[in-house]
């Protein structure tokens, strides 16, 4: 009888081996079972933390050689929180799935892979498609790739929405992505000061690489960028180049047509020349931004009669650019005439200084298909 329960018990014991199962003898510990009790689950990933917190700090732990080496899961050579992780992540694909593996299954069915190598991201001439190109070494099977429109002020987020949510399945590492007209939250947000514009609206985009391995996705870690919506916004809305800019009263109850401003062909020229000397491969929106920031920084405004004098009798650019003298009027007409020059539906508003009824004022507003309306205002 004693020879038959030998038998049974050491068959037993070499079923429980090869099936990658730690052996119950106390004090007998295998990779990622640290506490010697047959199973990885919480209780292993809890007492990898804990020794990592004691040791990083120089204090004495009780842990023999054995549990060091069973708390090393990654093989890295030292027991810290990513050995936790993925204790915590063995336990719970155990639990979830009927087909066991054990750790050094597991390993190699999660093991890393190159993803996402010198990522380069593009917006299509009209703003309507973003093209993503990354290494041709990239090694993963496919990208769930989300963008994400949100809003915020200089404090908290207080908005989004959903652009996009794709599956790209590649393997030469591009991506052709359609984008959405995008409706810009903080039109009326203007604090624009500098090249370096406030965090109003952006765009986040996460990509999320993965290879499919025994039938189901195993993904890396996601990586992130930004796009900025107002480049975007103002590539899609661009039309062709003209002349006409309508000029709106709005100092009374009724806001009515009062006249038509109009581009001519050496404004179209100063601009020109204006574009040459400054720009390179600045967006559209960056270009318009920069000429505010220009206006503000070089020119003079003309409250002296003599200043009022040499330029009463010039265009607002001419005014602008060549003479760097002027008022409202100039300052943003030549915004708005710049607009224009750009291929979109602009508009000059005749009104107040805001708390006045006596203190004219005049700004210029971008229109857009989508019935946003972009406003250009130098109060100066």
């Amino acid at each position: 009888m004693k020879k038959i329960f030998s038998a049974i018990l050491s068959a037993v014991l070499t079923v429980v081996s090869c099936a990658g199962i730690t052996s119950f003898a106390e004090n007998t510990y295998s990779l990622g079972d640290c506490n010697s009790d047959g199973i990885i689950d919480a209780k292993d990933a809890t007492d990898i933390l804990v020794y990592y917190s004691a040791s990083s700090t120089g204090e004495e732990t009780d842990w023999t050689d054995a549990q060091i080496s069973a708390g090393d899961i990654d093989e890295s050579g030292q027991v810290d929180s990513k050995d936790a992780s993925i204790a915590l992540a063995y336990y719970s694909y155990t639990s979830t799935h009927n087909v066991y593996k054990d750790i050094y299954e597991y390993l190699e069915l999660t093991k890393e892979f190159k993803a996402l190598y010198s990522v380069n991201e593009t917006v299509s001439d009209d703003g309507m498609y973003l093209d993503i190109e990354w290494s041709s070494e990239d090694e993963a099977e496919g990208y769930e790739i989300t963008a994400i429109h949100s809003f915020c002020n200089e404090d908290y987020i207080y908005g989004s929405n959903e652009l996009f949510n794709t599956d790209v399945k590649t393997t030469n590492g591009m991506a052709h992505i359609s984008l959405p007209k995008i409706k810009l939250e903080n039109t009326n947000y203007h604090k624009y000061e500098s090249w370096s514009l406030p965090n109003i609206d952006y765009i986040s985009i996460e990509m999320k690489p993965y290879q499919i391995r025994d039938g189901e996705k195993f993904y890396q870690a996601s990586q992130y960028s930004s796009l900025d919506p107002y480049n975007i916004t103002f590539m899609q809305q661009a039309k062709k180049s003209h002349d006409d800019i309508p000029v709106y009263n709005e100092q009374g109850e009724t806001p009515y047509l009062s006249w038509t401003s109009y581009v001519s062909a050496n404004d179209k020229k100063i601009l020109a020349e204006f574009e040459k000397e400054h720009f390179t491969n600045e967006s559209t929106f960056e270009r318009i931004m920069y000429m505010k920031q220009w206006i503000t920084e070089n020119l003079t405004y003309a409250s002296d009669p003599d200043d009022w004098n040499e330029i009463v009798n010039v265009s607002y650019v001419d005014a602008t650019i060549n003479h760097k003298k002027g008022q409202c009027i100039q300052y943003n007409g030549t915004l708005a005439a710049y607009a224009a020059y750009k291929g979109y539906d602009v508009k000059l508003i005749q009104g107040w200084v805001k708390g006045t009824t006596d203190w004219q004022h005049f700004w210029a507003v971008i229109e857009f298909d989508n019935g946003v309306e972009f406003e250009l205002n130098l109060a100066l």
